[in-house]
């Protein structure tokens, strides 16, 4: 858990770091570090490479210095063998002795002298020192050797011998382990086996089984100690064919049939010399068998050089054929990691450009749309990953001009509705307040005809109390029948003033009806389109979250001018019911009025009558005085629903007032929309 966390952080902190650097910058990175990684690669594959042909050069030196210390073992043993047999024949070898014995001499100087002075590399300076101290014993004991053999001390000279060849065969296999030549994989093991290790030990055996015989055949017998020395040469000779048993077959395994053929044949050379032995010397003792015998011995030495040649020919052909395929190796790995490292450069570059062109092209379109042209799309060059990214922008500018184009509409749309709407709340505002102003003078006249009604309540109750009266005041009752008469045609006027102004007034009633319908079917086609402006804004995403805002804005506006425009309706409602029940009781009061009139008149033309019969109409002046009651009555209901009416047109014109604010918000609103439509045109 705490190394996926780690993990986490670390992931979120490179690409937090590489956020800091462009595409271009970033794929310059990765290319250097593939031309440094091909570069590093090569540079280790060039050193291992010379290291291991380094190696082999050394070897094939260490195969061409061995040659010198191989001549010498060869000379040694073929200069013993030679006089041993002129112990017998002094003159058969004589001149071949005397060359050799020269060339050992000068090999032996070469040796001391510096010709083979630290030829290898791989050699200190302190091993050759050691060596060239080597080399001067060496020399020493050749020459006590020659020495001894002129002296005819023979079993001494045998000591030399083999403390010369043991020495020099050291010397050979040091060569060899220095050179890494003994222990190379690049060479079979048993050629090396056979080259530093066996022949020189063969031609040493074979050199001292020579010798010791010679030894025996001049003294006839030999002591127990130089017998058995003879025995172990012997076992030793033998255990030297069994190994080149094993090597033969070796060579066999590793299908070299020239040397398999050329160790058989030196193995029976061995074999004869041995054989010789057992079967001549002891019998016959004589000059002609030791020189048959001491032949035996020097075709032995010649086939083991035979064997010798070849296997140095096949190890210097083994490390020149693999040097060789090392070098090949070595060019092929060169030539195929500078290719890849071109092909590595030349790929990147061209992914620099795949990815740097259309990037290019991307952003220049991006900050053109950003600048308000939305008609502007990205370029598709390469189906690639880049190529699916600018057409999926393409498609999202596809669909946010197509809501930008629906926003734009949906204002022109909100401003012509809110402008209709503020000259239709401006009119009905207007409407209301000649509403109100009327209602205020019906309300006026209705309080005078009230008064009226109430003085015409008071004259009767006057004439009914003053009924006896009539007789003796008939003119006065004349006038005052004129009087009423005129004050009954001014009641006439007024309830036909009231009629008129309540059809007025039922008339705008209507007429704010038709028009507070027209404001709840603009309400409701605003909030459609409101819904439908949410709707595409939603489609948009993130371009339209402020457009989403705007016309959840204007869709509240709308419901609340629906709601505005129900309660006006409603109060327009009751205020023509009103107005109804009003216009009812004046029709009512104009009907008793005209009535009361017609009673004047009677009066009038039979006011002779009255005065003689004054006592008999008492009963029908109460009447008339509860009709008159009854019209008092009658016009404190109208001047009660004349106040009502004129609350009911106040609250109108509050409601109205309201309304315009309402409108005056909304067109705040599709204000604030036609700017962002601005910004995003002029800004992006």
């Amino acid at each position: 858990m705490h190394l996926h966390f780690l993990g986490h952080k670390m992931g979120h902190f490179f690409l937090r770091f590489s956020s800091k650097f462009t595409y271009l910058q970033k794929l310059i990175v990765i290319a250097t570090l593939i031309f440094l990684s091909l570069a590093i690669s090569l540079y280790y594959n060039w050193q291992f490479f010379n290291q291991k042909i380094e190696r082999l050069e050394n070897q094939q030196l260490g195969n061409q210095s061995v040659q010198l210390i191989r001549r010498l073992l060869e000379n040694i043993s073929r200069h013993v063998v030679m006089l041993s047999t002129m112990q017998y024949e002094q003159d058969i070898y004589q001149n071949d002795i005397i060359q050799m014995q020269a060339q050992i001499s000068s090999d032996f100087r070469k040796l001391g002298l510096g010709t083979f002075k630290n030829p290898l590399p791989i050699l200190a300076p302190s091993s050759s020192d050691l060596l060239n101290s080597e080399s001067n014993e060496l020399t020493q004991n050749w020459n006590l050797f020659l020495e001894n053999v002129q002296d005819n001390n023979q079993v001494e000279s045998i000591d030399r011998f083999k403390a010369i060849m043991d020495r020099l065969q050291l010397r050979m296999l040091y060569m060899g382990i220095e050179s890494t030549l003994i222990q190379s994989e690049d060479v079979p093991y048993f050629l090396t086996n056979l080259a530093f290790i066996e022949l020189p030990k063969g031609q040493s055996l074979i050199a001292q089984f020579v010798m010791l015989n010679s030894e025996k055949m001049q003294k006839k017998t030999l002591p127990n100690k130089d017998q058995k020395r003879l025995e172990l040469l012997k076992s030793q000779l033998e255990d030297h064919l069994r190994n080149l048993s094993v090597l033969s077959e070796s060579a066999n395994i590793n299908k070299n049939v020239e040397i398999k053929n050329k160790i058989n044949r030196y193995a029976g050379s061995i074999h004869n010399l041995i054989s010789e032995d057992e079967h001549h010397v002891g019998l016959s003792k004589n000059k002609k068998t030791f020189s048959w015998f001491s032949d035996k011995g020097i075709k032995a030495l010649r086939e083991s050089s035979l064997v010798w040649d070849t296997s140095f020919e096949e190890i210097s052909r083994s490390l020149k054929e693999y040097l060789e395929h090392i070098e090949n190796i070595k060019n092929w790995v060169i030539g195929i990691s500078t290719a890849l490292a071109l092909a590595a450069f030349l790929i990147t570059f061209l992914c620099i450009l795949q990815v740097w062109k259309p990037m290019e092209g991307m952003i220049h379109t991006l900050q053109k749309f950003k600048a308000g042209d939305l008609s502007l799309r990205m370029p598709v060059m390469y189906q690639d990953e880049i190529g699916a990214f600018a057409i999926l922008c393409n498609q999202v500018g596809d669909k946010f001009e197509e809501t930008f184009k629906q926003f734009e509409k949906t204002g022109n749309v909100l401003t012509n509705y809110s402008d209709f709407i503020s000259d239709a709340s401006k009119q009905l505002e207007s409407t209301a307040v000649e509403q109100e102003i009327t209602s205020k003078q019906i309300a006026v006249t209705a309080k005078e005809i009230a008064a009226t009604a109430k003085e015409f309540s008071n004259t009767l109750n006057t004439i009914s109390s003053r009924g006896e009266e009539t007789s003796t005041l008939a003119n006065s009752g004349m006038e005052g029948l004129a009087k009423m008469e005129n004050t009954m045609q001014q009641m006439i006027e007024a309830s036909t003033n009231i009629t008129s102004k309540l059809a007025v007034l039922s008339d705008k009633a209507q007429t704010i009806t038709n028009i507070i319908t027209t404001i709840s079917k603009v309400a409701q086609q605003t909030n459609l389109l409101s819904l439908n402006a949410a709707i595409e804004a939603e489609k948009a995403g993130e371009h339209g979250r402020s457009f989403a805002v705007i016309s959840r804005e204007i869709r509240r506006l709308a419901e609340q001018t629906a709601f505005a425009t129900v309660d006006i309706e409603k109060m327009i409602n009751e205020m023509v019911s009103a107005v109804a029940s009003s216009v009812m009781g004046v029709d009512k009061f104009s009907d008793e009025i005209y009535q009361g009139v017609s009673y004047v008149r009677t009066v009038g033309e039979q006011l002779t009558q009255i005065i003689e019969q004054v006592q008999k109409q008492m009963i029908s002046f109460e009447n008339v005085n509860i009709g008159m009651q009854n019209q008092v009555q009658g016009a404190s209901q109208i001047t009660e629903a004349i106040n009502q009416w004129s609350e009911s047109a106040q609250q109108v014109t509050n409601s109205i007032r309201r309304f315009h604010q309402t409108i005056d918000q909304l067109a705040q609103t599709n204000k604030q929309m036609h700017d962002v439509i601005k910004y995003i045109k002029a800004y992006g």
